[in-house]
Order: C-alpha cells, then sequence, then structure tokens
C-alpha cells in the first residue's frame, strides 16, 4: 500500500511539470483534435446548379452564414469543398433562420444593389453562405467585403450585372454580417 502512494504522489507530482515543461503538449493535442474533425467530417455535396436568386426556384432547408478566410494567396475556396471537405480557416458560423434566409435572399436578388458596382480588385472572400436542402449542400455563395465582389454556386443576377455589387450593397453585407455575429 504505501509503494502504491509513493507512485501515486510521484505521479500527482510529475504530470503537471510534463505540461509545463513541454511532454505533453496540449496546444499540439488540441490542433490535432482541429485538423482531423475537418478531415473526418465530410459533407455531402449535390451542387444544383439550376438555382438562382432571381427567380422562384431557390428551395432550401436551411442556410449557415460563415466567417472565413477563403483565400490563399491568389486562390479563393468556399468553405467546403467539392469534395465536401470543410476548410480549415472557419472562424464563425451561424444558422440563419427564416427571415435572415429571406433577407439573404432580397439582397442576393436585389438589382438596385449591382448597379453602378464598386471595382476594386481585392476579391478576398471574408463571408460565405451555404445553403442546404434534405442535409446535402446545394449552392455556396462567397462575398468579398472589400472589393464588393461576388461570387456563386447558384445564380446571383443575370449576368449583365456581373459579380460586383455597389456601396450601398456593401453597406448592407457588412450590417447583416455583423448582425450574425460574422463580422
Amino acid at each position: 500500500m504505501k509503494i502504491l502512494k509513493r507512485y501515486w504522489i510521484i505521479l500527482i507530482s510529475v504530470f503537471p511539470i510534463g505540461i509545463f515543461c513541454g511532454f505533453l503538449d496540449i496546444d499540439e493535442i488540441q490542433q490535432t483534435e482541429i485538423n482531423d474533425w475537418v478531415k473526418k467530417h465530410n459533407v455531402a455535396i449535390s451542387l444544383d446548379t439550376s438555382l438562382c436568386h432571381y427567380g422562384g426556384n431557390f428551395i432550401t432547408d436551411s442556410v449557415v452564414g460563415i466567417d472565413y478566410i477563403g483565400f490563399n494567396g491568389e486562390d479563393t475556396f468556399y468553405p467546403i469543398n467539392k469534395n465536401g471537405i470543410i476548410a480549415n480557416t472557419i472562424k464563425k458560423k451561424k444558422r440563419l433562420n427564416s427571415n435572415q434566409v429571406l433577407r439573404l435572399h432580397k439582397m442576393l436578388s436585389n438589382s438596385k444593389f449591382y448597379v453602378n458596382p464598386r471595382i476594386v480588385a481585392c476579391y478576398e472572400p471574408q463571408l460565405a453562405f451555404v445553403y442546404f436542402r434534405k442535409g446535402k449542400v446545394i449552392a455556396q455563395t462567397q462575398v468579398c467585403l472589400s472589393c464588393a465582389g461576388l461570387r456563386s454556386t447558384a445564380k446571383i443576377m443575370p449576368k449583365k450585372f456581373g459579380g460586383l455589387f455597389n456601396q450601398i450593397a456593401t453597406i448592407e453585407f457588412r450590417k447583416f454580417a455583423k448582425e450574425l455575429g460574422l463580422d
């Protein structure tokens, strides 16, 4: 019994030293868990290229707003790639309620938001929206709040408007992102 007590006391006194001296790197363990989550939890993708925000066929079960870094150098990417793997640059996400989904749809389909667009060429998306139907991703939209750029797997507006929006839309998207806690 005395021997067991002695080992228990040694274990209790050495384990914290191991953590503080770097024998057990807690940050490394947590980072490994985060990386594993991203790799192990794939999302089903079933993109519907017929969807468009300015028509009446945009039916979705849920929408998730995402604050993320959607670029690496000159390359841009959606929060979920074509293989269903979730980007590891996601900072925050928020499921939108029905009123927020309607507001987003109205913002994306408002032709006034595309008149006299801002012409700035950074395109570094930080805000995205992922649309789900029956548990599968059916569309994704990414927004750059710096240059007013917009890309989506769904049709946003007729091609004559391009993929840029104006200052009024920029203000509305920033306000919407802030209300969602995605700023």
